[in-house]
């Protein structure tokens, strides 16, 4: 049998609705594809609009090369060790959380 492919994606993301019933918070990260954007809203949409689930459309660069792919790992752990020594009292983890707000507040929405 052949099963159309936003099919598959709509009975996936309504699964892990399932799945992810009691967790508290729920942060997707996906492809720039409308089947996966419709998908997952569909099946959180409660979620969502309640706040306990966010959506992220992320790009990623599959053209880099090994060289280019080290550099930017490089370049995340200055950053990281940077935001260290700016702020001693922080946690590993409260670092992290830092510094995703401050990449968050750089992002471009898309959509509403």
């Amino acid at each position: 049998m052949q099963i159309h492919a936003e099919y598959s994606l709509y009975g996936h993301f309504f699964y892990l609705e399932q799945l992810f019933g009691g967790v508290e918070k729920i942060r997707f990260f996906l492809d720039q594809n409308s089947g996966m954007r419709a998908a997952c809203l569909s099946a959180f949409q409660l979620e969502i609009a309640s706040r306990r689930a966010d959506a992220f459309f992320v790009r990623i660069n599959k053209d880099m090369i090994i060289s280019e792919k080290h550099t930017a790992i490089a370049l995340s752990r200055a950053e990281f060790n940077d935001a260290r020594i700016a702020n001693p009292t922080l946690t590993d983890s409260e670092l992290e959380v830092l510094l995703t707000k401050q990449h968050i507040a750089r992002m471009a929405m898309i959509g509403k």
